[in-house]
């Protein structure tokens, strides 16, 4: 039984049709693959006075199944009672009147989003129009619709950079008690964001590993989130010791990452981002040399694509790996040019690891 399944207009017809030829509840359930529950719940939630009766007396026989004179063989007579009917296409009218006024939660627009349930046209005019959406929304999957987090999705970026994590759960906070319209991807961003506050803040790793494994079952891989989420929960893996599954979740982003365009700079980025914490990782299971490589190739595609994103970092890390087999010289060449890029870009937090390191070199 798809006990959780939206009714279409389909299943309500046959349920009237089930309830005209007198079938029992667990009848029609059986026929449209539903719970008995389901269909009674139905029924009652749409029972239909017909207005000629409304003023009779109240039939007996409604107080127990089926609740409604479809299948009565007096319905075409005049009973002297009061006649109550199902009917599809008005218990159908009634459903989407819900969605088009914001009766329903998000959850159920979801439903559309991912495609669990085909509303009419009609109704998909007014929706468009309550959500501030174009029609094409429900039916082109690349079509981009201007996020409602595209503040938070700025600050939050910054924010991860800096591991920030205090400040990101106050906006967090904020954002999630604003009653707006999301999309999927951003209802999931969110979603993102909590389980990087669970597992920094509060050292719910379970819970926050948990959490981004669900994201992953329901979202595309072709989507931005799912990149982002699929690299966190490396990391997350990476953290807890679980490293098999840590390295086969970056070759698999590797993978994903070389189909996409990086004249899109979140992709570009994103890319640039998980190579860094590859060669992190390298550093920290000692294998400096293929940590250097890693660092200098992301290096290259850093000037090749004119950007300083993670530029310092990567500088810093080869000259913290290759501490042991570089000379001084060209260690503290590496720290000097991340130096530069820190005063350029104002990063007052890393200009003063460098200067550690720095002082650190003297002093050998």
């Amino acid at each position: 039984m798809t006990k959780h399944k939206h009714l279409t207009l389909s299943d309500r017809n046959d349920i009237q049709l089930g309830l005209e030829r007198g079938e029992t509840f667990k009848a029609i359930g059986q026929s449209i693959l539903k719970d008995p529950t389901t269909v009674s719940k139905e029924v009652k939630r749409n029972r239909q006075v017909r207005e000629s009766t409304c003023h009779n007396f109240p039939c007996p026989l409604l107080d127990k199944a089926p609740f409604v004179c479809n299948g009565c063989p007096k319905r075409r007579q005049n009973c002297g009672y009061k006649k109550i009917f199902y009917l599809a296409k008005q218990a159908q009218k009634q459903y989407e009147q819900t969605l088009v006024e914001g009766i329903c939660e998000q959850s159920q627009i979801s439903k559309i989003e991912r495609g669990h349930f085909i509303p009419s046209a009609d109704l998909l005019f007014k929706l468009s129009q309550r959500l501030e959406v174009p029609l094409d929304y429900f039916f082109n999957e690349q079509i981009e619709i201007k996020s409602n987090l595209s503040n938070f999705k700025q600050l939050s970026a910054r924010l991860l950079d800096d591991r920030n994590y205090d400040d990101l759960e106050y906006l967090y906070k904020i954002e999630v008690e604003r009653s707006t319209f999301l999309t999927l991807e951003d209802r999931t961003y969110l979603e993102w964001i909590k389980a990087i506050i669970d597992f920094y803040q509060y050292d719910s790793k379970s819970e926050a590993i948990s959490s981004l494994e669900n994201i992953l079952l329901k979202v595309s891989s072709n989507t931005l989130i799912y990149l982002k989420a699929l690299n966190t929960l490396s990391n997350f893996y990476s953290l807890v010791g679980r490293e098999q599954e840590y390295e086969a979740n970056y070759f698999h982003l590797i993978e994903l990452y070389q189909t996409k365009n990086f004249e899109h700079q979140e992709f570009l980025f994103g890319y640039i981002r998980v190579r860094y914490n590859y060669a992190h990782y390298l550093v920290s299971k000692e294998k400096y040399n293929e940590a250097i490589q890693e660092a200098l190739e992301t290096i290259e595609l850093c000037k090749q694509r004119q950007t300083s994103y993670q530029l310092a970092p990567l500088l810093i890390l080869v000259g913290n790996a290759g501490a042991k087999f570089l000379d001084k010289e060209q260690v503290k060449n590496y720290y000097i040019e991340a130096r530069e890029l820190c005063k350029i870009y104002n990063n007052p937090l890393m200009l003063m690891k460098i200067e550690n390191h720095l002082k650190e070199l003297d002093t050998v």
